[in-house]
């Protein structure tokens, strides 16, 4: 489902990024993030790659969670220009919460520094696409990371993504959609929209719907799997209603579906997924009918993801 925002959606992806922030922190599995916070553990520095940054989520739970040594470089990289400049504007009053102080770092290009007792924290901004930056041979990182990250790209570059980590260096992909989107309460057109928004993924030159267990085959040689676990997003209603801003990440979440599978059910070469059986009232039907259960407070989504720990020799 990371797939569902376009990175050149603008305000209305950020408000997407900022309003799945509480399911993502819900979704996260504790075991796998313990485990690299004891890989992490007596480190006195590190220098972490974060690709598909976004407005920093993983940063910010990195230091919620002090799952981080004392001397840290830490380099954001996102494509889209206007959400990584939000990164940077909201990033001294995000850390601030947690205690930290932030100063404009000398650095030509324009970094932030973070402060807390005798920690230290060098933010790098990187507009850029993330395969090119770490091709980059001329740094080498400690941890890459990759929240919500691998259905975007194509497996066979993988092996060219863990070329950034030097030897013993960690990798970490937390969020990565495995293939499965449900809604209750049930609808007649659920398991044809979900066949056909899966065959949408899966038509793109990227991991598609089933990105997570494709790690598993597409790893090179030098790399091992250390976790994994599941991390589904899970949101529900509560008391008529949802908490925090997830009304609207449901109403994103519903409209990208309903997006790619109209998208897939005009395509003329579709003949797969069942998206040409979907007719376009009905379709229309069951997004209007889901709407209408977000606004009362019914409707229930999962989507089965997971989080992946590995280490390259």
């Amino acid at each position: 489902m990371s797939s569902a925002g376009d990175p050149g959606a603008g305000d209305d992806f950020q408000r997407y990024l900022r309003a799945k922030r509480t399911v993502d922190d819900r979704a996260i599995d504790r075991r796998v993030f313990d485990r690299l916070r004891e890989e992490l553990a007596g480190r006195e520095s590190l220098r972490v790659l974060d690709v598909g940054a976004g407005l920093g989520a993983s940063l910010r739970r990195f230091l919620a969670r002090d799952a981080l040594p004392d001397r840290v470089e830490y380099v954001l990289v996102d494509r889209d220009g206007a959400t990584l400049a939000a990164a940077r504007e909201t990033l001294p009053a995000r850390a601030g919460e947690l205690g930290y102080e932030a100063s404009k770092d000398e650095s030509p290009d324009g970094g932030v520094l973070l402060s807390r007792d005798d920690e230290r924290v060098r933010v790098e901004f990187v507009r850029g696409d993330a395969l090119a930056v770490a091709s980059d041979r001329e740094r080498e990182y400690d941890l890459l990371v990759g929240q919500a990250f691998l259905d975007l790209v194509d497996p066979a570059a993988l092996s060219d993504l863990l070329s950034c980590l030097r030897a013993g260096g960690l990798w970490y992909f937390p969020i990565t959609y495995d293939g499965g989107t449900r809604f209750a309460p049930a609808h007649p057109l659920d398991d044809a929209v979900e066949r056909a928004y899966h065959a949408h993924m899966d038509a793109q030159p990227k991991a598609g719907s089933a990105a997570g267990r494709a790690v598993f085959g597409a790893l090179p040689d030098r790399a091992a799997v250390l976790a994994a676990a599941g991390s589904d997003w899970v949101v529900y209603p509560r008391d008529r209603g949802y908490p925090d801003d997830e009304a609207y990440f449901l109403r994103y979440v519903l409209d990208t579906v309903a997006g790619a599978v109209g998208e897939r059910a005009t395509d003329p070469n579709a003949t797969d997924g069942g998206a040409a059986a979907l007719d376009p009232d009905a379709l229309d039907d069951w997004l209007a009918t889901r709407r209408g259960q977000v606004e009362a407070g019914e409707l229930t989504y999962v989507a089965h993801q997971l989080d992946l720990l590995g280490r390259v020799e």
